[in-house]
Order: C-alpha cells, then structure tokens, then sequence
C-alpha cells in the first residue's frame, strides 16, 4: 500500500503536474484576458483620445484648405484696384520708392494694358522715378505715357520728358518725339518745351513757346525769367526790363525764388543803364529768404559806391560776411570792403582784407591752373566726379577742397559737375537693380522659390506642422497598441506585426529630429543661420582692414594735393610719380579686394537663401513624413488583419487603431494638399515674376546701352564745355585775385603818393624857410658894409 500509495502519489503528482500543465494553460489564459482587457481598455482609451485629437486638426485642416483657397483666388483674382490704391497712397505720402514698386506690378500684368488708370499709372512711375533722382528710368516710362490715347497724361509726360533731356543733355528721345510740339498746350509743357529749345541753342523758338505760357500758371513767371535773359543776350534792356517786371509780378508761392531772381536782374540792368535809385529800389525787394539775398547784398554794395556813400556799401557787405565766412561770394564781399576800407584811408584794414584774400586763393589758383594746363589731370577730375558716388571705393580729388568748393559753387561748372553725377548715379542704381535681378532669378529657378514668398511659406510651412501634429496622432494609436499585441501575436501574424512595428520606429528616428511646429522650422532656420555668422565675421573684419587701408590712400592722395597746392619744395617730379605709382597699386589691390569680399557675400546670401528655401530643409522633412506614413499604413493594415484574426475586446481596439491611423493618413493628404497647392502658387509666382524678372533685366540691358552713350556724351561735354567752363571759372578767381592785388598796390600807391605829397610840403617849407633866410641875410648885409666901410674912414682919417 504504501508503495502504491506512494506510486499513487507520484503518479498523482505527475498527473496533477501534467493536469496542472494543462490547467495552468487555460487558468493562465484567463488571467492573460484579464490583463489583456486592461490594457485593451487602455489602448481603446488613447485611441479615443487621440481621435478627438484628430477632430480638432481636421477643423484646422478645413481652414488652411479655406486660407489656401483665398489666397490662390486673391491671385488669380488680381485685385489691381487694391494695388492702384496702395500705390496712389504711398505716392500722396511721398513714398516714391513704394509707390513706383505698386504702380510698375500693376502696369506688368497684361490685362492692365489698355484699361482705364494705364496711362496714369505709368506717368506716376516715372514720376515717382523722377524724384528720387532716377532720370533714366524716368524717362523710359514718361516716354511710353506720350502717346494720344494717355489724355492729360501725354503732355504731362511730355513736359518731364523734355526736362529731363535738357537736364541730361542727351536730346535723342526728344528728338524722337518732335511731333508732340503742336499737340503741348498746357503751362508746364510749354515752358519745359521752352528751356528744350533755349538749351539747343534756337533761342527765338523758345521765345515763341515761353511767350504762350498764360499769366497766372504755375510757369509763368519762369518762362518771364527767361525771356528776360533772352532780351539780354540781344543787348534789349528794356525789352529785358519788361519780362523780368512781369516775372517779379508772380504771386505763384512756388515762383517765389524765380521772383527774387527777376528782381535781381532788374537792378542790374538799371545799374547798367546807370539808373542806380531803381536799382537800389528793386533790390530793397529782395527778401533774406531768397537763396539770391547775399548775392543781391554785393549788387548793393557796388550801387552805394556809384552813389558814393561808401559806408552803406561797407554794411551790405558786411549782411553778406556775416551770412558766410568762406567761398567765392565771401572772397568777393571781402574784395570789394578791401578797395573801399583803401579809399576810405584805413589802409591797415584794407591790407589785413587782401592779404587774407590772397592766402585763401593762392592754392585754388595753383591747383586750378594745373588743372587747366594739363589735360590729363582734368581728365582725372571729371572721372572723380563720376566716381565719388561709387560704394565701393572714394577716391580724393585730383584738387584741394578749396578749390572744389570753388568749382562746386560756381554754376557753370557745377552744373557739368551735376551732369555727370546724375550719369554716375544712373549707372549705380542700375548695376543695383541688375543685381537684384539676377538674384531674383537665381532664386526663382532654384529649388527655393519659397524664400521668394513669405506669405505662402508660412502657410506651407503651417501646412507641415499640421502634417507633424496628425503624425503624433497617428503614432500614438500605433504605441498603445505595441503595448498591448506584441506579448500576443504569434506566428506569421506576428512576424508580419514585428516588421511593420521594425520599419516604423526606424522611420520615426528621422522624424524625431524633424521640427514639430512653426516656431521650431523658423528656430532651425535661424540657427543655420547663426553658422554663417562666423564666416560673416571675418568678412567684417576684412571690411575693416580694407576700410583703413582706404583711409590710409585717402590720407596719401589728399597729403600730395596738399603739397601740389602750397609747391612743396621737396616734391619733385620725380617723386611725385613714384608716389603716384605705389597709390595706383594699393588702390588696385583695395578694388580686386572689394571685389573679391564682393562675391563672398554674394556666396553667403545664396547660402542663406537655401536655408530659407524648401530644397535644404523642408525637402527633408517631407522625405522623413512620407516615409514614417509610409511605415504607419503598413502598420495600420497589419492592425486590421489582427482585428480580423483576434477576437475580443483587441480585436476591436485593433481595428479601429488601424481605422484610425489611416483617417490620419487622409487628413495629412488634405494638409499635403493645401502645401502643394501652395507650392504650385509660388511656382506660378514664380514663372511670372521671373517674366517680370527677364524684362526688368531686358529694360535694365537697354537702358546700360542709353547709358553708355549718355555717358560718353557726358565725358565729351567735360571734355570740352567742362574745360571751358573750369577755365572761365579760374579767370574769375584770377579777377578776384587780381583785384586783391590791385587793391594792395592801390594802397601801397597812395601810400607811397601821401608820403611824396608829404616830401613835397616839407621841401616847400624848406623852400619858403630858405627864401625868408636870404631875404633876411640880404637885408643884414647892405648894414654891415656901410659899418665897415666908416671904420675904414675912421682909420684913414687918423
């Protein structure tokens, strides 16, 4: 028995140990279900929560698709009235810049063309190019607003056109357009009609087209004024008198200067009539206002002199010092009070006047007569003037700033001076704007067309962040129920689970390095940015070393017109040119420098436009999501097949996890969508405004080509009228200075005539003092022989 007992226990226990194998099975299933179901609840929960998750972006989805939509619709819609609006407000705000900027995006788009407001949105642009100085760009636009179907806008266009030409001197486009002479009636055509012809030289059809301007316009007065000088040239005085009468007559507020002006060439005609009380009397109406007082000051100053009431003369002139201490008009006051100072017998002070006269023009006579006497060095000056605008590089000029002021003030010279200023600048602003067009274009043809856009990239970029947000949806399904089928599945269903679970955790370590929101793609723009910062450092820093070396051959260049000025002894010719020739290498070094730091900043802006642009960045990002979805789906099919394969409580979880991972499939498609909506926005953006691109650089082209014969024009104009005219201004300077001079030997003459008229008193003193001396030794003497003679007698006698 108790063998068998024990057999029957081991047995038993063998038995209770299969059966328990057995047993335990089910009984470990049951508690599987338990804990399955728990975790199956909690699954179902993240999934309930992530789904009303998903609620809510789809909202957000349903309003980027409804701001995509308008945006598109606002493009193809072309609001050009809202644009006209814009740009008529920034011009009445005298934001031209702007202003020209709406006007040519409106005048652009073809449909525009013909439409009512074309017309006048092109004559703006010019205008708007007009003041700021760009007379070439200017003129192109005002040239193709003069056609009969503008109206008002034609003479208006016609009139700026005429002045710019005469501004510029290059007369070609108006000569293009001489048949719009009859069709100009208005005041402001006529006049600038006016100054067209008197600057060609025909003077007497000028006179025709300045006598047609009504009285009361705006011009009025202007085209009086020139007439006036008209009548002058003819030697008409009083012809000249009545047009500057009726000049002076203007009550138009922006003919006030034009007025003072006409009041100051009437005084001098009286003057030269010898009418000198008009005179005085026409420049009394001078207000201290007008630009012309100081100059009126001196014409009184000469009238007082004719009327002989010297020390009136000395406080006209005196008003004029006190208005300005240097320059020509002061050089000329001063002159003037120095002859006067020496008529007046204060000699001391009339010496003390010229001799500072002649310290301050002696330099501006040297380096004006080196400048007129070698043709190479006028040349050098006329080529300064064309660069000293230039960003890259300011040159000194090739004569001291005394003499520069000199010929800046002078009219004649200053306004070759301007001329070609206004060439240089041209240029300038068209080198710029080619630039831009050629980034603009290098842009749009890349990958980047984005960065062009900022509007549509922050909606594309909205766009992926709702994308990242429906992934972080997605993926939570997919965790919860990782948690749950993993200690589940088993065999090929497994297997198949195990791979999709494999492929999505590899996409996903892509994706954890992708920026989740907006604010983070705009950090990781700007930290990418900060990498360029080192580079963009040691471009300061050679920037600077650049900039010494700048001033240093500024400083060089200004020591050796210093030298030239006061002829320094020890600067020999030869000296001079080794001089020149170690100036000429640094500064060849310092421009294919600049240029060189040139190109690398041109490099670190395309640099920078990549990181903006979608090609570096947001391309990646999108590789990343469409791979992890990619994964996700994969994974969300495998989902449903174990749906279909469990039962229970997982098998609905799992389903609808897999539901609910390809719900969010769908609504990233809508996000997907919206951002290649976007994307293909900003490529047709893109293609029109690289057509707009392509025509700027095509106009920009062309005018280069207007440019450059406008610049050799200008550079014949200095060669001859500009050497003309710095010649006629050395002469009156040389008249200055002769008159400093004529002044100091006029006082040394009366000096010298008051000590010979004193010698002449004193010898006659002496002569009327030795007369009453021999008068005297004649009245003695007849006394004294008689005295003698009767001693004689006496002697005798005894």
């Amino acid at each position: 028995m108790p063998k068998e007992g024990g057999v029957q226990v081991r047995l038993g226990r063998k038995l209770f140990w299969c059966f328990g194998f057995v047993v335990i099975l089910p009984l470990h299933s049951t508690l599987a279900q338990v804990v399955n179901a728990s975790d199956a609840e909690v699954a179902r929960k993240k999934i309930a929560e992530a789904r009303t998750a998903l609620e809510s972006l789809k909202g957000t989805a349903s309003t980027l698709e409804a701001t995509t939509r308008s945006m598109i619709a606002e493009v193809r819609s072309f609001p050009v009235e809202k644009i006209i609006v814009d740009a008529d407000l920034a011009f009445q705000d005298g934001a031209f810049e702007d202003a020209a900027t709406l006007y040519k995006e409106a005048v652009e788009y073809p449909s525009f063309r013909g439409q009512p407001g074309y017309f006048r949105a092109l004559f703006r642009i010019g205008e708007s190019l007009f003041q700021l100085g760009n007379l070439l760009s200017a003129r192109t636009y005002f040239e193709q607003a003069c056609e009969p179907a503008a109206g008002e806008f034609m003479t208006q266009s016609a009139a700026r056109l005429f002045e710019i030409c005469t501004r510029t001197k290059d007369f070609a486009p108006c000569e293009r357009r001489l048949d719009l002479m009859d069709k100009l009636a208005t005041p402001e055509s006529l006049y600038a009609l006016g100054k067209y012809l008197y600057a060609r030289g025909s003077k007497e059809k000028a006179m025709e087209f300045f006598g047609r301007v009504p009285s009361g316009s705006v011009t009025f007065g202007r085209a009086r004024y020139f007439m006036g000088v008209i009548a002058i040239g003819s030697n008409n005085l009083d012809g000249a008198l009545q047009y500057f009468s009726e000049a002076a007559t203007t009550n138009q507020k922006e003919e006030s200067e034009v007025k003072a002006l006409a009041l100051l060439a009437m005084a001098r005609v009286y003057f030269q009539k010898g009418q000198f009380e008009e005179a005085l009397k026409k420049l009394k109406e001078i207000p201290p206002s007008a630009s012309c007082f100081l100059e009126s000051q001196i014409d009184m100053a000469w009238v007082y002199l004719r009327m002989n009431k010297e020390n009136l003369a000395i406080q006209a002139l005196d008003t004029v010092l006190m208005g300005t201490s240097s320059g020509p008009l002061a050089l000329s006051a001063q002159a003037l009070k120095g002859r006067i100072l020496s008529r007046s017998k204060k000699e001391s002070d009339a010496v003390r006047a010229f001799k500072e006269i002649a310290e301050s023009l002696d330099p501006v006579v040297n380096d004006l007569d080196r400048l007129v006497n070698d043709p190479e060095r006028m040349e050098k000056f006329f080529a300064w003037v064309t660069q000293r605008d230039s960003k890259f590089f300011e040159v000194t000029p090739p004569i001291g700033p005394t003499a520069l002021k000199w010929l800046e003030d002078d009219e004649a010279v200053g306004q070759v001076m301007r001329t070609l200023s206004d060439v240089a600048k041209e240029k300038a602003s068209l080198e710029e704007a080619s630039e831009m067009a050629d980034e603009l274009l290098v842009t749009l043809r890349s990958e980047d067309i984005l960065a062009s856009f900022p509007a549509i990239k922050e909606n594309y970029m909205r766009s992926k962040e709702l994308e990242n947000r429906v992934l972080d949806v997605a993926l939570s399904a997919a965790k919860a129920m990782e948690a749950v089928l993993l200690g589940r599945l088993e065999g090929e269903t497994l297997a198949q689970y195990q791979e999709a679970v494999s492929a999505r955790k590899k996409a996903q370590e892509g994706f954890s390095k992708v920026p989740s929101d907006y604010d983070a793609m705009k950090k990781r723009e700007k930290d990418s940015n900060e990498s360029l910062k080192g580079v963009e450092t040691e471009v300061f820093k050679v920037e600077t070393m650049l900039e010494r070396l700048r001033k240093e051959v500024v400083a060089m260049e200004q020591w050796l017109a210093d030298a030239r000025a006061r002829r320094a002894e020890e600067l020999t010719e030869e000296k001079e040119k080794e001089f020149m020739g170690q100036l000429e290498e640094e500064k060849k070094f310092l421009q294919e420098s600049l240029e060189s730091l040139k190109a690398l900043k041109k490099d670190i802006d395309k640099a920078r436009i990549g990181i903006a642009g979608k090609s570096v960045l947001l391309a990646d990002d999108d590789r990343v999501r469409g791979d992890l979805w990619g994964a996700l789906l994969k994974e969300a099919s495998v989902l449903k097949e174990v749906g279909r394969v469990q039962g229970g409580t997982i098998s609905s979880a799992s389903e609808e996890a897999g539901s609910l991972i390809e719900e969010c499939a769908k609504v990233a498609k809508q996000a997907q969508s919206s951002s290649s909506s976007l994307e293909a926005l900003a490529r047709d953006g893109a293609e029109e405004f690289e057509r707009k691109a392509r025509a700027e650089r095509e106009r920009i082209s062309e005018m280069f080509a207007e440019l450059k014969k406008l610049e050799m024009d200008a550079r014949l104009i200095a060669n001859k009228e500009g050497r003309e005219v710095v010649q006629s201004a050395a002469q009156r300077i040389h008249d200055v200075l002769l008159e400093a001079d004529v002044g100091l030997v006029d006082t040394a003459c009366t000096k010298a005539q008051e000590l010979h008229q004193r010698q002449e008193e004193l010898s006659a003193r002496v002569g009327r003092l030795e007369t009453r001396i021999r008068t005297a030794e004649a009245l003695l003497k007849p006394r004294g022989g008689e005295a003698v003679e009767q001693k004689k007698q006496e002697g005798v006698s005894q």
